[in-house]
């Protein structure tokens, strides 16, 4: 039974790492993006992941749930890379203690959202900080700016317009100009979170739509 898990795990790795490389980006830069941490399963990256607060991380539900199921990957082998513009070396390793997935997550690109307790506070410098949440929704067109790894090992930005998805408020959509490609990517407008990137391709979590459930569950996370 442990060995089909583990398999699955190395599925997952595969399937999350195989996403096309950031189209039209850009290497970033020392500092320039502090709050993007890289997710690592077993030491190996596979999905972009925010910082929120000292010890509490945003990323997709897809990112730590196998098979399209709400089944959580053990959070022993999760962990997290912060301050490092490579995912693979460089910055801080901090192991995750609890996964908090979107209870109305279903495998879809609807609630792909989760939340990520760390064993230790972060200790904030030029290279590591915080992203604050969203206090106005997303308008037509906006520019978001994205950062993440992809395929690379170097963390890339790029730009691209966003919009809230036609018929649920969940959702917003960038524009396949630029995107991340990345499950757990941060997407940012004035220095605000508007989205996390989901597994399923242009689509990201609309933080605005889900403020409640992040202050909600970051409160309880605090104290648990």
């Amino acid at each position: 039974m442990l060995s089909v898990f583990l398999s699955v795990c190395s599925l997952i790795v595969v399937g999350l790492t195989n996403a096309a490389p950031v189209r039209n980006s850009s290497l970033a830069a020392e500092t320039q993006f502090p709050y993007t941490t890289s997710l690592q399963l077993n030491g190996t990256h596979v999905c972009g992941a925010a910082i929120i607060a000292p010890e509490l991380m945003l990323t997709a539900a897809s990112c730590v749930t196998s098979n399209n199921t709400l089944v959580t990957l053990p959070v022993g082998n999760l962990s997290v890379r912060a301050g490092s513009l490579q995912h693979a070396s460089g910055g801080v390793v901090s192991q995750i203690t609890r996964v908090i997935v979107h209870e109305d997550y279903a495998g879809e690109e609807s609630n792909d959202l989760a939340m990520l307790k760390l064993a230790e506070p972060l200790l904030y410098s030029p290279s590591i900080a915080p992203i604050a949440i969203t206090n106005v929704d997303i308008t037509a067109n906006t520019t978001l700016t994205i950062s993440g790894w992809v395929n690379a090992t170097s963390l890339h930005w790029d730009t691209g317009l966003g919009h809230a998805h036609e018929h649920s408020k969940t959702i917003i959509y960038l524009d396949s100009s630029g995107r991340a490609g990345e499950p757990g990517a941060p997407a940012v407008w004035q220095q605000k979170l508007l989205g996390i990137g989901s597994r399923h391709s242009d689509a990201y979590a609309n933080i605005y739509y889900h403020r409640e459930w992040i202050y909600r569950n970051a409160r309880a996370a605090m104290f648990t």
